[in-house]
This record gives C-alpha cells, sequence and structure tokens, in this order.
C-alpha cells in the first residue's frame, strides 16, 4: 500500500488505474486492488465512479484524450482523417494493455463519441456515402489497433523456427520480413495513406 500524496479525486483514481493496466495487464485491475494503490477504502471510490464498468469507461476516454492532432490541421478531409488515426495510433501505442477495453466500449463516454464521429464526419464531407465511410472507419480501426499491438508487442522469432533452420523453404517470409517487421510510425503513415485514398478513390 502506498501513501498518497494528494487528495482522493476521480483525475487521481483514473490515472491510477491506466497505471495500473499499463503495468499489469487489465485483469489486474480491480476497485480493491486499486484502493490499496491509492491508499484509500474500496468503498471510497465509488463516490468518484459508480463501479468498475464505469472505471474502465472513463481510462479508455482519458487514453483516446491523448490523441494530439497537428496545431494546423488539413484542410482536405482525407488528410485530416490520416491525422487522426495517426493521433490514435500513438494513443494506442502508449497503452497496449488498455486494447482489449478499447475496442469493446468506444462509445460509452462523450470523449469516445466524439472520437468516433470526427472521423466519420470527415469522411462524409469527403463525398463517402454513410454506408462507405463506416465501411473505411471499421477497416482504419482494425489497422490502427493491430499497428499498435504490433508496435507494442512485436512478435519474436525463435533461434529455431522453421524459418530460421530452414530459410530457403521459405523464401517469400524471408525476403518479404524487413516490410512485415516495420510497425513504425511513419510507415504507418505512408500505409494509412494509400488505403484512405485508396478507398475514397478507387480505380
Amino acid at each position: 500500500m502506498t501513501t498518497r500524496s494528494e487528495p482522493l479525486s476521480r483525475d487521481l483514481i483514473v490515472a491510477t488505474a491506466l497505471a495500473i493496466i499499463d503495468e499489469s495487464g487489465l485483469d489486474a485491475l480491480s476497485m480493491r486492488t486499486l484502493a490499496g494503490a491509492l491508499d484509500a477504502k474500496a468503498m471510497s471510490l465509488y463516490h468518484y465512479v459508480r463501479n468498475k464498468d464505469a472505471l474502465l469507461d472513463a481510462v479508455v476516454e482519458r487514453v483516446l484524450r491523448e490523441m494530439t492532432l497537428p496545431a494546423v490541421l488539413p484542410t482536405d478531409p482525407l488528410e485530416l482523417v490520416t491525422e487522426m488515426f495517426v493521433a490514435f495510433r500513438a494513443a494506442l501505442a502508449r497503452h497496449p494493455n488498455v486494447l482489449p477495453a478499447l475496442v469493446t466500449r468506444p462509445l460509452n463516454s462523450a470523449g469516445g463519441a466524439d472520437v468516433v464521429e470526427a472521423p466519420l464526419a470527415a469522411l462524409r464531407s469527403a463525398g463517402l456515402t454513410a454506408s462507405d465511410a463506416g465501411a473505411l472507419y471499421q477497416t482504419l480501426v482494425a489497422y490502427t489497433v493491430g499497428h499498435a499491438l504490433l508496435s507494442a508487442r512485436a512478435p519474436r522469432i525463435a533461434p529455431d523456427a522453421p524459418m530460421r533452420d530452414r530459410a530457403k523453404s521459405y523464401p517469400a517470409t524471408t525476403t518479404a520480413g524487413p516490410a512485415v517487421r516495420a510497425t513504425d510510425e511513419a510507415t504507418f503513415r505512408e500505409r494509412l495513406t494509400a488505403i484512405v485514398r485508396g478507398f475514397a478513390n478507387p480505380a
């Protein structure tokens, strides 16, 4: 148990919950564990968050609010969407343990709903139909979440893995390896732009 250096507040509770998830994973978070980390009684937390579900919603909203867009926003709506998802990926990559909660509860708070509404509105302003905007949005979310997870937890190839021992048997995998393993932000931006432009302007 730690000694708190500041008064108990909703912001401190949510920040501490996020720190527990970052360090030990989503399953490690409980109201009892959180109370111990805050040097508080578990019942006192319910004055600020009504239950664990509400706490997780607040944690997701806090992560989404870490998204930072450029000071000068692009006027092209497709470029704006790209910047939104670059910011989304950066926030997720800082908190990969939050991903399971985030993908199941993005609309449970005003902040989460805003993050969903903004890119959909931009895609509509680019001339996409509601159906196409929704389909592209879903694709971009899936790509961004997957990329953030890979960048945080890159797969490791064991020394005795077949593609190491018998590399000649896997020529496509061997030669494509560097591109497959590229999970940096610049590569993400380049591929994201290709997806957005390709979907919005099919040949």
